[in-house]
């Protein structure tokens, strides 16, 4: 359902009936469509749920994964999570700043959590060891200028979900 909604860095690929709004029988819900900030050239804006908490990220990241591991799929409550990594220099905080909260899972070596405290909608996650910023691409307005690359961790894959591309699959995070 809202197939129309749809990213253009995500292509529907399997054979599961659509709708561009909602299915027959919840044609009385109301819209669940939020206005879009105006685009600007060169970047890719994103905004939690409640639009507390907004940013900005200069140029494309340098690449974006489906993550399957059990972590970040109960993270974002999907079957996979679709992250982009941008340099931390792309990423300009615009609004909300001071409602960020994280969360570091015990012992996860690469694994954190960050969201809005009004919402508990996923936002940019700087990794300071590393110097990037992991960004829920469900969460962009804009398209990140790069298709996902790859499903990565798929070893984790829940056995109700099938992938139906034709993206590369590794089982765990590739060399």
């Amino acid at each position: 359902m809202f197939a129309a909604s749809g990213m253009a860095w995500f292509p529907i690929t399997d054979t599961l009936p659509r709708s561009d709004g909602f299915p027959p029988g919840f044609e009385d819900g109301e819209s669940v469509d939020n206005p879009r900030p105006a685009a600007k050239p060169g970047v890719v804006q994103g905004r939690c749920l409640c639009g507390t908490v907004a940013w900005e990220l200069a140029g494309k990241p340098e690449r974006v994964h489906n993550c399957h591991c059990s972590r970040c799929r109960r993270a974002r409550s999907a079957a996979h999570a679709t992250n982009a990594f941008f340099k931390r220099e792309q990423l300009a905080w615009i609004r909300g700043a001071d409602r960020l909260a994280s969360y570091a899972l015990p012992g996860a070596k690469r694994f954190g959590q960050d969201f809005c405290r009004s919402c508990g909608g996923a936002v940019p996650r700087v990794v300071a060891s590393t110097g990037y910023v992991v960004v829920p691409c469900g969460s962009l307005d804009d398209d990140p200028g790069i298709l996902v690359a790859s499903h990565i961790f798929v070893g984790s894959k829940p056995p109700w979900y099938e992938i139906t591309d034709g993206l590369p699959q590794y089982e765990a995070l590739p060399a």
